[in-house]
C-alpha cells in the first residue's frame, strides 16, 4: 500500500504543472498606450498604493508595477559594446580596448574633475600613467557628445 502510494504520487507529479507567476491586475478600469517610445499604463481602483524609501532602498506598493529598466541617465544603457581597462590597478601603462570599430573619445579625470588626458582612438590604445600621482580616476567614453561608459581605475 505504502508502495503503490508513493508510485501514485510520482506519477501524479510528472503531468501537473505548478502555478506561472506573471504581472496581472485586476481593476475596475484601466488601459494601456503606446505611442513611439512612451507607453502609458495604469489602472484605476487600488485601494492602497504608496511608496516608502530609506538608505536608497525604494518600495513601491500596488498591484500594477512596471518592468523597469534602470539607467543612471548617466551613460548609455544602449551602447552595447564592452570596454576593457587593464590592469587595474595600473602602475605604468593602461591598456584599452573594445570590439566598437569606429572612433571613440576618452577622458581621464581626477575625482576633483580636472581632466588629466583626453584622447581619441579606434579599437585600442595604451595610455602611460606613469607620471601620475596614486589615487582613482575616472575614464569617461565618448560616442560624439554622448557619454557611453564611465569606468573607475586606480593608480599605485
Amino acid at each position: 500500500m505504502k508502495h503503490t502510494l508513493t508510485l501514485s504520487f510520482f506519477i501524479f507529479s510528472l503531468f501537473s504543472q505548478a502555478q506561472s507567476l506573471q504581472p496581472s491586475v485586476l481593476a475596475s478600469a484601466g488601459g494601456s498606450v503606446q505611442s513611439g517610445d512612451v507607453n502609458l499604463s495604469w489602472t484605476l481602483g487600488e485601494a492602497v498604493v504608496t511608496t516608502l524609501s530609506s538608505d536608497g532602498v525604494i518600495l513601491t506598493q500596488g498591484f500594477h508595477q512596471p518592468l523597469l529598466e534602470v539607467s543612471t541617465g548617466f551613460t548609455d544603457p544602449t551602447f552595447d559594446y564592452d570596454i576593457h581597462l587593464y590592469p587595474n590597478p595600473v602602475q605604468y601603462e593602461l591598456s584599452i580596448d573594445t570590439e566598437f570599430d569606429r572612433t571613440l573619445q576618452y577622458t581621464l579625470s581626477n575625482m576633483e574633475g580636472r581632466i588629466m588626458a583626453r584622447r581619441k582612438f579606434v579599437g585600442e590604445d595604451k595610455l602611460d600613467l606613469s607620471r601620475m600621482s596614486p589615487g582613482t580616476y575616472a575614464v569617461y567614453f565618448f560616442r560624439g557628445h554622448k557619454i557611453v561608459k564611465a569606468l573607475l581605475i586606480e593608480k599605485q
